[in-house]
């Protein structure tokens, strides 16, 4: 039988769901791996492959496609574990990196880090000001040469980098996006001079205008390409060994695929990827049901996660924040706080309860895993609470400490507030769950969505455990649980499509009415770039299914930050359809900013083109649709456990069901526990459940929804 595989590692947790030629899927998690990821990523495949039936220590030669989003470069890029970069760039720029943009010194800083904005500083350049060089060359805003490139000053600069130990070199020469003939010089004969070192120009990773995110973006490339290189051979040859035959196909952050091969030229498409897992199994399971506007909450052991699909596709960004640097690379949009089953309770000097943003992590891990975690958490307070099997817990495989948890709560909480620990529980999950929706308001409200509008999807191990409590003031349609959820981005890995993003700075000025910019001006630069994205396809293997997504990065003339505006039109741009193009930037303006930061009569530019090409892997296989049997929910009772529900302020015997033996039409009405291997549905008084034909779990506030079948 032939199957398909996809592996999510994550901060806690290494995830694995394998799909079969029949729809049905098979998940495994086991603990992530830090000192080496690929040990993992193995053992998740290893118990997915066990659960399914598959002896232990048997050949991987059933396994037709390996998909994979690893959090390899995201580590290296956070915890600043990476090569030793060089960068060259041209003469007088030298400090590119150091200087940067305003917008450097808040961009990814919490909340309550923004509130002391005048202690707020600059994050280092990933680059050192000593390792930066400048070359003379010049070429003017067209790309016309002004001073040529000086090959002797190019040797010595490099001589120079080598001696002081550098193993990666990033070049990014002012307007090479426009003509790439200098940097290309610089990377032949670095290459043939100095063929250990990984070099990486900026023309052929990203060319597009502002000088500061393009070298930053590079020199980043140049950072993580070898420990995403080391790693990917590694987890290859793993593969290998067990008998896979395939190319691993690895998770980038615009959320399509991309063979191992190609990606390991572009790591930085990689970083945050994880994540993405989850908006494209959102994406996937919302086409089913026929939900098109979805909010994403992914709730995992350390951080909780936020996007958004709006009809039917997820909202994208052409930069991305990670570790409070900004990266020009097209990304599935994310939003992230540190929220997590492992986020840790304190009562800070003033006598106030805080949770995160720190993480217990896997090690130690929350006090009640017993591996030495002192520290009360978010998974201990539900377990104390009576929400979480101490039993059961990853189906058993895992034994939660009741006892331990409770200490921690008595002793770093309880104690100093002058609670019960049943209290002390309650109010961590009030801070978290408050915390957590104040993310979704963030990534909604603030953008000028209504989550009245939309679905809200809940996983990740902990999400399924607080949907209820952070979703209740939303007002969301409805609150979805799929069945796979704790695995949720792993399955969404398994369900990608291939993705290759190219884009193109080509800035122009176009008027309300547009008559002074040429269809065919536009057209072309597009055929180019789909030129592009399809030989990489045929590169791939891929000759069917393609499909091609042209948009534009727009602006106010004389801002600093663009739109991407999406074009509707499948085919070239007409003189019809160009002169829409100024109204679907002000409609998008007007959206995020209200009618009236609408700038009349104001010229628009255009920055960036943008292509992004997909098509389906060789191998794909959907999810099983089920028949109806029935309202009936008894077949799945395992009993009754007593839960402390805050409301109650007590703890009283709450039925007990078990997920997995759920089927499609059942309802339940809430108090109830629906327990999953690796998460648990808590289901309030006021939420009535029922499962779909694909086993998703629809939760529905009982005063706003249908009544369950008495």
């Amino acid at each position: 039988m032939k199957l398909v595989t996809g592996v999510d590692i994550g901060g806690t947790f290494t995830d694995c769901v394998i799909l079969d030629e029949q729809g049905n899927y098979h998940i495994g998690k086991v603990l992530s791996t830090a000192d080496d990821f690929s040990a993992g990523m193995l053992g998740s495949i290893d118990e997915a492959r066990q659960r399914a039936g598959a002896p232990a220590g048997d050949s991987y030669e059933g396994i037709k496609l390996v998909c994979h989003g690893c959090t390899v470069t995201t580590n290296a890029l956070l915890n600043e574990n990476g090569a030793r970069v060089g960068l060259l760039i041209t003469r007088g720029f030298e400090d590119t990196l150091v200087i940067g943009r305003v917008l450097d010194r808040t961009v990814g800083l919490r909340e309550s880090e923004l509130m002391n904005y005048q202690k707020a500083s600059k994050p280092a350049p990933i680059v050192p000001r000593t390792l930066t060089r400048g070359i003379c060359e010049r070429m003017d805003r067209y790309g016309k040469i002004i001073s040529p490139l000086d090959m002797e000053d190019v040797r010595l600069q490099v001589e120079e980098l080598v001696s002081r130990g550098v193993d990666a070199v990033a070049v990014c020469l002012l307007w090479s996006f426009l003509n790439p003939s200098h940097e290309k010089m610089i990377k032949d004969f670095i290459q043939k001079k100095y063929p250990q070192l990984y070099v990486v120009i900026s023309s052929e990773l990203l060319p597009v205008i502002k000088e500061y995110e393009r070298a930053n973006t590079t020199a980043v490339n140049c950072f993580i390409g070898k420990v995403l290189e080391a790693y990917l051979g590694k987890a290859q040859a793993s593969l290998v060994t067990r008998g896979y035959k395939g190319e691993l196909l690895v998770m980038q952050s615009n959320g399509g695929l991309s063979p191992s091969a190609t990606v390991r030229k572009t790591p930085v498409t990689t970083v945050n990827s994880g994540p993405v897992g989850g908006i494209v199994a959102s994406q996937v399971i919302g086409e089913l049901m026929d939900s098109s506007n979805i909010i994403t909450t992914d709730m995992g052991g350390t951080s909780f996660d936020v996007g958004l699909i709006v009809n039917g596709l997820p909202v994208v960004s052409s930069t991305l924040v990670i570790g409070r640097r900004m990266l020009m690379v097209p990304c599935v949009e994310i939003t992230t706080i540190g929220a997590g089953g492992g986020s840790i309770a304190q009562v800070d000097e003033m006598g106030l309860l805080t949770v995160g943003p720190m993480s217990a992590g896997a090690d130690p891990g929350p006090a009640c895993y017993g591996r030495g975690g002192q520290n009360a958490t978010v998974t201990d307070a539900d377990l104390v609470l009576g929400y979480l099997d101490p039993e059961d817990f990853l189906g058993g495989r895992m034994k939660l400490d009741l006892n331990r948890a409770r200490e921690a709560i008595d002793t770093r909480i309880a104690g100093k507030m002058g609670t019960s620990v049943e209290e002390a529980a309650a109010g961590i999950l009030e801070v978290i769950n408050a915390h957590m929706a104040d993310l979704v308001r963030q990534v909604t409200v603030e953008r000028g969505y209504n989550p009245k509008d939309f679905s809200l999807f809940a996983f990740g191990g902990a999400g399924p455990c607080h949907c209820v409590a952070y979703g209740a003031d939303l007002m969301v349609s409805k609150i979805v649980v799929p069945p796979m959820q704790t695995v949720f981005s792993a399955f969404g890995v398994n369900q990608s499509n291939i993705k290759h993003s190219y884009s193109f700075a080509n800035p122009m000025t176009i008027g309300s009415d547009t008559s002074n910019i040429e269809p065919d001006t536009l057209n072309s630069i597009f055929t180019t770039l789909q030129k592009q994205a399809s030989h990489q396809l045929a590169l791939d293997g891929i000759q069917d299914g393609i499909a091609l997504y042209n948009s534009l990065d727009m602006r106010y003339k004389g801002q600093a930050q663009e739109l991407t505006i999406l074009l509707p039109w499948s085919g070239g741009l007409t003189r019809e359809n160009l002169g829409e193009l100024h109204n679907y930037f002000e409609r998008e303006y007007s959206r995020l900013y209200t009618s009236a930061a609408i700038l009349k009569d104001a010229q628009v530019e255009i920055i960036t083109f943008r292509v992004e090409a997909t098509a389906p892997p060789l191998l794909k296989m959907p999810l099983k649709k089920r028949l109806l049997a029935g309202s009936d929910p008894t077949r799945a009772l395992m009993g009754q456990r007593p839960v402390y529900w805050p409301k109650n302020k007590a703890y009283s015997p709450t039925k007990v069901y078990k997920g997995e033996n759920l089927q499609p039409g059942n309802t339940i009405a809430g108090p109830a526990l629906i327990q999953f291997y690796g998460s648990t549905i808590v289901l309030e008084a006021a939420y009535n459940l029922r499962v779909d034909e694909y086993l998703n779990c629809i939760l529905t506030a009982a005063s706003r929804g249908w009544a369950p079948t008495k």
